[in-house]
């Protein structure tokens, strides 16, 4: 740019939640300064907010001024007299809970559906409240992945069971689909053009599936080498149990049914084995643990399930401005609601501290990448990312502890404790009250100064 040229740069350390896509917050804290030292530049920062009130404002302080390396710089409500809240919801029933809330504000309160976004770090956070949306009919869209029953690894469930009620009826598109979909989930290293022939002859010669599968095993000229062969015969073998469970057992629920397949699979192997032992393993275990509870939820057989999961919308029919989207963090940074919610707050899935990897391959080394962040400090920034989205409340879904630990499994996340949520909503309020001339509001400032430990940092802000 010679020495003609102005230049502005940008950014938050406290946002730079797309580390796997190549970005790194030490551009900002650190690397900035070394490339302009010698060049003569003046820094702002732009510490107030016009989007929230002052208790989101303060939590979000909170939470992200647990991380010590970043830039040091408050952040302010413009507005003090600004009503925002968040609303932590610790129960069993959070997302039943979560689920009444979207009601009261589309029904009671008037606001409109496009107005309120559901924020998750990993899409295995929805299953749950999703559930609830169907039960109670709320009209709502997934973005950026299929809702939870739809998933492929769910769909793969359900193949084997609609394959192994077909498995004695002529070969059609639908089953050769179905094959094709289970065959090598987990593998069993079939060859997708062996099978999509021998279906295509069966269906020709009206021929069903067993036969087919058979045909594999017993014709001297079958194109599979002698272990291909025996995974087939294993595969009929399960098809099997699969079909005399269904029949032989008339009060064999799904759920049942599902969970008994995962365990006679190794399903929840098979995707450490495909997908390592990162994030993307821990994703697609937790849909199908998910999708097994919301068929023991719904106490069907086994047929009936496979019926209703078929009848499924999510969006019941109606506009696009009239349901509720749920995405991840990672898709709305930039952008602002009157509402989020953000269910299944816990340890395990906010934070999520498995490896997700750097998705940029620079094999050439051409860019000498900075090192990435502790990866708490990623999920940290991406809580406060959620957080700050909202411009009149947040909804937080959490797990109930009980004296032996938490009754879901999972633990509340860590960040629920660092957004020190009651001293903030205490000081907050008696703050408000005094800049309006409430004079007992400096005694309560006063109590909740004394009974709080983690105050002092809330008031120096």
């Amino acid at each position: 740019a010679g020495d003609s040229a102005d230049v502005m740069v940008v950014g938050d350390d406290d946002q730079t939640i797309y580390e796997w896509r190549g970005a790194r917050p030490n551009y900002i804290i650190r690397e900035f300064r070394t490339v302009f030292a010698d060049k003569p530049h003046s820094d702002y920062t732009l510490s107030r907010s016009f989007r929230f009130g002052p208790v989101i404002a303060q939590a979000a302080y909170n939470t992200i001024t647990m991380y010590t390396t970043r830039v040091q710089k408050p952040l302010i409500a413009h507005c003090a007299s600004r009503h925002a809240e968040i609303h932590v919801v610790e129960s069993a029933n959070a997302n039943k809970e979560l689920a009444e809330k979207v009601i009261t504000l589309v029904k009671d309160k008037q606001v409109l559906p496009s107005e309120i976004r559901v924020l998750v770090r990993t899409y295995a956070q929805l299953a749950g409240l999703e559930a609830q949306f169907l039960e109670r009919r709320i009209p709502y869209r997934v973005v950026g992945r299929q809702p939870f029953f739809e998933r492929r690894e769910n769909r793969v469930l359900l193949d084997y069971v609609r394959l192994a009620l077909e498995l004695d009826e002529p070969v059609t598109k639908q089953s050769q689909h179905r094959l094709l979909s289970i065959a090598n989930t987990p593998s069993r290293k079939l060859g997708r053009k062996e099978l999509s022939q021998v279906m295509r002859s069966a269906q020709y010669r009206r021929a069903t599936t067993r036969q087919a599968l058979n045909e594999l095993v017993d014709n001297p000229n079958s194109p599979l080498y002698a272990s291909q062969q025996q995974s087939v015969v294993e595969l009929v073998a399960l098809l099997d149990r699969i079909q005399r469970r269904i029949t032989v057992e008339p009060y064999l629920s799904a759920g049942d049914l599902l969970r008994w397949l995962v365990d006679s699979l190794d399903y929840l192997e098979h995707f450490t084995q495909y997908y390592g032992d990162g994030y993307e393993s821990f994703d697609r275990k937790r849909a199908v643990m998910n999708f097994i509870d919301f068929a023991i939820g719904t106490a069907l057989g086994t047929v009936e399930f496979i019926k209703h999961v078929e009848s499924l919308d999510t969006t019941r029919g109606a506009p696009k401005d009239q349901q509720i989207v749920m995405t991840t963090v990672f898709r709305e940074k930039g952008c602002e609601y009157d509402f989020v919610l953000i269910p299944e707050c816990l340890e395990g899935y906010m934070p999520c501290l498995r490896e997700s990897g750097n998705l940029v391959f620079d094999t050439a080394g051409i860019v000498e990448e900075p090192e990435p962040s502790q990866a708490i400090e990623n999920e940290r920034r991406l809580f406060y990312v959620a957080l700050t989205r909202a411009r009149k409340a947040v909804f937080i879904g959490t797990s109930a502890m009980s004296a032996n630990g938490s009754d879901s499994g999972q633990s509340p996340s860590r960040f629920l404790d660092e957004i020190q949520l009651t001293p903030t909503n205490a000081l907050m309020g008696a703050l408000q009250r005094l800049a309006s001339g409430d004079g007992v509001a400096r005694d309560e400032l006063l109590v909740a100064v004394s009974h709080h430990g983690g105050v002092r940092k809330i008031v120096r802000n």
